[in-house]
């Protein structure tokens, strides 16, 4: 492999890479052309934007060489930005979608967030 931003590994610097390709096609998914979305839509499509903000985030973090703990910092907001919008799509009623919305949605437990989610997908444990 050629030089890289990466000073740790090989091995980060490759799965550092695949993550990036990987973002990419996230992105052009996420930011595709939608004649008009619905509310739920429209909140899939915030949230993702936003997770994918806390990924390129975390990808210039680890490219520094020495942010490794700021990037891992990143990680819970990551996670649970994208269980909320995941949980807003496939779960929410449409009541909560618009309390979601509005701001007026309380995601606690969280946990149990996750598990609607494990149960929607049929796996459990995931």
């Amino acid at each position: 492999m050629g030089q890289t931003v990466f000073k740790h590994s090989e091995r980060v610097a490759q799965v550092a890479n695949n993550a990036k390709k990987f973002a990419g096609a996230v992105y052009a998914a996420v930011h595709g052309d939608y004649a008009d979305p619905d509310q739920r839509t429209r909140l899939l499509i915030l949230y993702m934007s936003m997770a994918m903000e806390h990924h390129e985030s975390i990808m210039m973090l680890l490219a520094s060489g020495h942010l490794i703990g700021s990037a891992t910092a990143l990680i819970r907001p990551l996670t649970e930005t994208m269980v909320r919008g995941l949980w807003t799509f496939y779960i929410a009623t449409p009541e909560v979608v618009e309390k979601v919305a509005s701001n007026k949605f309380d995601f606690k437990p969280f946990s149990s967030k996750i598990d609607d989610l494990e149960r929607f997908h049929g796996k459990p444990g995931v």
